[in-house]
């Protein structure tokens, strides 16, 4: 078991924030951690949770690895609309180039995001 679920529910809960990311990125638009866990129906967790966070780091790193970038930047703090400090330290670590500039590769991940995922079989 994995903080409490099995490796079946783990894997659904993942799939399922990927499938919310994916759908945000065709929209152009960006999202909450907190509506990504409203829109969960496999789990509950709360956004601010470790159980969350691990769901959101390991889809996003799944992502990176299948060469369809950090899908994790689309996922914003609330009030700051910006990803989180986890999200602009796996950003300077996979793309070291803009580790001057961590927001304008932030801003430049997202981009790729909304091209990638608008065009036609993008899958």
């Amino acid at each position: 078991m994995k903080y409490g679920l099995t490796p079946e529910q783990w894997q659904q809960a993942v799939d399922e924030v990927r499938e919310i990311c994916i759908d945000v990125a065709r929209q152009r638009s960006l999202i909450t951690y907190g509506e990504v866990c409203k829109r969960m129906r496999t789990v509950n967790p709360h956004p601010g949770s470790y159980v969350f966070q691990a769901m959101l780091r390991e889809m996003c790193f799944s992502e990176e690895a299948a060469g369809r970038g950090l899908l994790c930047a689309l996922v914003v703090n609330q009030s700051k609309g910006i990803p989180g400090a986890g999200f602009f330290r796996a950003l300077g670590q996979e793309r070291p180039q803009f580790a001057d500039d961590l927001q304008a590769g932030w801003r430049e991940e997202c981009e790729f995001l909304y091209q990638y995922w608008s065009e036609e079989g993008a899958e």
